[in-house]
């Protein structure tokens, strides 16, 4: 079920691409992989709040929720990552005709692992950042931190999905350059 698999080594892959070895059924396998693990959910529709509070006088407790949102911030990165994927998917179609115009598909199936999982743990990273320094980002108005949280956390996830675009656009480019 595994078999020629490449959840992190683009090299290796890129090497099957151009002698002809990686198959349909191999870049379906990628195809169903990256397609789970992004159903799962980089993109979750929940905002992380923050309540300060200070029972009795005895000093301050920070509480933090979870809740659906629907803020203007959330709306406008909703948009722009679903312009940025539009286009993005434009180029690398273009990308790959500049190059020998050969299987496209092929191609950006079985790439989007490997470049999927290096963009997965890089937003893990960033994620788990950006949730340690969240509380940090105000000490007097849960309001103020809340917002400053969504604004950042809205930039990285553009940010995300432009990365995960222009290392697609580099390898579908070296993959269409090769001389077979």
């Amino acid at each position: 079920m595994f078999a020629n698999i490449y959840f992190i080594n683009v090299r290796a892959l890129i090497e099957k691409l151009q002698d002809g070895s990686f198959g349909e059924v191999d870049a379906l396998k990628h195809l169903i992989i990256a397609s789970i693990i992004a159903g799962i959910g980089l993109e979750m529709p929940v905002t992380v709040g923050f309540y300060g509070s200070e029972p009795n006088g005895t000093g301050g407790s920070l509480e933090i929720s979870m809740y659906v949102s629907s803020s203007l911030v959330d709306i406008m990165t909703f948009i722009v990552t679903g312009v940025i994927i539009y286009y993005g998917t434009w180029l690398l179609y273009q990308a790959n005709s500049k190059g020998d115009g050969k299987n496209f598909f092929l191609r950006i199936n079985a790439l989007m692992l490997p470049v999927f999982i290096r963009i997965l743990i890089v937003s893990i990273i960033m994620g788990l950042l950006l949730g340690l320094l969240t509380p940090y980002f105000s000490d007097s108005t849960p309001t103020i931190a809340n917002a400053i949280y969504s604004i950042i956390y809205s930039v990285l996830d553009v940010a995300i999905v432009i990365a995960y675009f222009i290392m697609m656009r580099n390898h579908i480019r070296e993959v269409a350059s090769c001389k077979i």
